[in-house]
């Protein structure tokens, strides 16, 4: 009998065989490569890169990547480290070469204990250089009461790159603020919440196309009720957790949000989806 998925799924890297047996690796799904025969590679990096982003009047393309469990949790114990696996984190840095800005909230950031954005891999800074974008995208962080310690490894491992964009409002303590603005780009809204709508249209006076947000939900949820998502990248990772928050936490949009899936890969049993909004 012919399973029902031998003419969709092929290797992203070439076959290999060892001792009779086929070693795993990644499979496209979606779109279904053609032709399809055991030879075909696919460079996973150019089908994220090449794919076209347009950034809007006043705003950039946002495009949010996050991990979940099959149940719909993007934590287990707290972090979503559990998650995944080497593929999904490759992948995490394949989306992140794709950004000019990387936007998180504060509680994500002390959470993962966030680092200094890393610079790209050889191929992926070739891409960047001829977008015309910088050698590694830049840090932005939401933190309406500025609730960020100052050793923490986002401003002491900084290198030489651009030091974080902190958003922040005028309920936020002013030693706070004075103690970031000294190790970091603080921008203060003078209002009691942060408007995602003005970050991203700051973010856009400062250059930034294509900003990639990794979370957490509440900064997604307010995506999602501004109506400003773009494209989705989200991990399904083949686990039951049986309680969490998901993606999205917040205010809902006024009506649902429609999606087309672009693309689908899997890898050690989790699937990697790309939807574009419509």
């Amino acid at each position: 009998m012919t399973n029902r998925f031998s003419t969709g799924i092929c290797p992203i890297r070439s076959h290999s065989y060892r001792q009779g047996r086929y070693r795993h690796g990644v499979f496209q799904v979606l779109p279904y490569p053609h032709p399809v025969t055991p030879e075909t590679e696919v460079n996973i990096v150019s089908l994220y890169h090449d794919a076209e982003r347009k950034a809007h009047h006043q705003r950039p393309w946002v495009l949010i990547n996050m991990i979940t469990s099959i149940d719909g949790s993007v934590t287990i114990d707290g972090t979503s480290g559990q998650l995944g696996n080497s593929t999904d984190r490759n992948l995490l840095s394949i989306i992140r070469g794709i950004a000019d800005v990387i936007l998180v909230g504060a509680g994500t950031v002390r959470a993962e204990k966030y680092q200094p954005i890393q610079t790209p891999n050889a191929e992926v800074c070739e891409l960047r250089a001829a977008r015309g974008q910088e050698i590694r995208p830049r840090l932005a962080v939401l933190s309406g009461t500025a609730n960020l310690d100052p050793s923490m490894p986002i401003f002491t491992n900084s290198g030489s790159g651009d030091p974080p964009l902190i958003y922040t409002t005028d309920i936020a303590p002013n030693n706070r603020v004075k103690t970031l603005t000294d190790i970091a780009e603080v921008i203060c809204s003078y209002k009691p919440s942060i408007s995602i709508t003005e970050v991203l249209e700051d973010l856009y006076k400062r250059g930034a196309r294509t900003v990639v947000c990794e979370g957490g939900p509440k900064v997604n949820g307010q995506l999602l009720s501004a109506n400003v998502i773009d494209e989705l990248c989200l991990s399904l990772s083949p686990v039951l957790v049986g309680n969490g928050i998901g993606i999205f936490d917040g205010f809902p949009p006024n009506s649902p949000k429609g999606l087309k899936l672009a693309q689908v890969f899997t890898d050690d049993e989790l699937l990697f989806c790309r939807y574009i909004a419509l």
